[in-house]
């Protein structure tokens, strides 16, 4: 069985190579993190940023808005703005995470 890594800002896996090195992910493990290609094969390069689980729905939801403006700028905020909120969400844990992954969009 091939180890793979979803994208959701683009909806795409990314297989990554037997010989890949353990990245110390678990199945479903959430991050933003960055993927070269060299000699024809992806490798997750080190330096992750992991996010809770139950974000998922929202960071889906944010991502699939991001993908649909078809803009490199966008996106590179998106996912700089991203490691900010985890940032802010380690620190301040007595939080609830519905109030700390809110996206300029989605405030009131």
């Amino acid at each position: 069985r091939r180890t793979f890594v979803k994208d959701i800002l683009h909806g795409k896996k990314i297989f990554l190579p037997e010989d890949h090195p353990h990245v110390g992910l678990l199945p479903y493990d959430l991050f933003t993190g960055r993927i070269i290609n060299y000699q024809g094969k992806e490798y997750l390069r080190k330096g992750m940023c992991i996010f809770p689980r139950n974000v998922k729905p929202v960071l889906k939801k944010q991502s699939s808005k991001v993908r649909r403006l078809k803009n490199p700028l966008a996106e590179k905020e998106f996912l700089l703005g991203l490691d900010c909120l985890q940032t802010k969400w380690l620190r301040y844990k007595h939080v609830d995470i519905e109030k700390i992954f809110v996206f300029p969009a989605d405030a009131s």
